[in-house]
């Protein structure tokens, strides 16, 4: 067996995390429930309609914050929070997660969009290494 290589946290608060996620949820909700709503993450939403102006506040602890206005948005539900923003000052915004990320562009958002059966086959470089140092495999005991 492999030992640990770093020391559990001895100060964790494991309820208050969760508290306060479970917050976050409640107060989400409905936003997230509206029928023009997208997108949403654990502390994000796309809408079509602004929210009204109380609940916003670029700075404001507790309340939303506004960030962008979209032109076009492509919203897959390929792997977790993978879309594509075309936002209206022209910049682009796009988030796929895996390890094919870096190929992924907005026409290949929008072509996708058209034939979910699209595949496209990359080479991916992974920096990845197994140090078998103390593992029974390695002969090495140290």
């Amino acid at each position: 067996m492999i030992a640990p290589t770093r020391e559990p946290p001895r100060y964790s608060a494991v309820h208050l995390s969760a508290s306060i996620t479970a917050y976050a949820r409640i107060v989400m909700h409905p936003h997230v429930a509206r029928n023009d709503s997208f997108y949403s993450d654990t502390d994000s939403i796309i809408i079509r309609e602004p929210l009204p102006k109380d609940l916003v506040s670029p700075t404001e602890l507790g309340l939303l914050k506004f960030e962008y206005k979209i032109k076009k948005g492509i919203f897959l539900a390929l792997a977790p929070k993978s879309y594509a923003l075309h936002l209206e000052n022209e910049t682009l915004i796009l988030r796929h997660k895996g390890p094919a990320k870096a190929h992924v562009t907005f026409r290949w958002f929008e072509r996708q969009l058209q034939d979910l059966n699209l595949t496209k086959e990359v080479t991916i470089h992974n920096p990845f290494r197994i140090i078998w140092t103390g593992h029974p495999k390695s002969g090495n005991k140290g």
